[in-house]
C-alpha cells in the first residue's frame, strides 16, 4: 500500500480521538434523551464503526510491520504500546520508520 495513503490514514485515529472528545461525547452525554437527534446519532454510530474498523486494520498492519523490522529492538513492547496507545504511537512509528523506507 502506499507510503502517503498510511501515513494519512496512522493520522485519522488521533484526529477521531480529538473530535470524538471534544465534541461528539459531550454532546451525547449531556443533551437530554429527548432532545438528541436519532439521524445525528445514526449518524455517529456509522462514523464511530467505521472508525473501529479502520483502527483494528491499522492495528493489524502496525503489528506486523512491527514484526518485520529487522533494525527494531524491544518488539514485543513496540507491539503492547501499539495495543495500549495507537493514537499516538501509530502516526510516530510512521514518520520514524515507514516514512523513510
Amino acid at each position: 500500500m502506499n507510503k502517503k495513503i498510511i501515513g494519512i490514514l496512522s493520522f485519522l485515529p488521533l484526529v477521531y480521538l480529538a473530535i470524538f472528545l471534544s465534541y461528539i461525547f459531550p454532546k451525547l452525554w449531556f443533551t437530554p434523551d429527548n432532545e438528541v437527534n436519532t439521524t445525528i446519532l445514526s449518524a455517529f454510530f456509522a462514523i464511530h464503526f467505521l472508525a473501529v474498523v479502520l483502527i483494528f486494520t491499522l492495528i493489524i498492519y502496525y503489528i506486523v510491520k512491527i514484526v518485520k523490522n529487522r533494525d527494531l529492538k524491544y518488539k514485543p513492547l513496540w507491539i503492547l504500546a501499539i495495543l495500549l496507545i495507537y493514537p499516538i504511537l501509530m502516526p510516530y512509528y510512521w514518520l520514524k520508520y515507514i516514512k523513510n523506507e
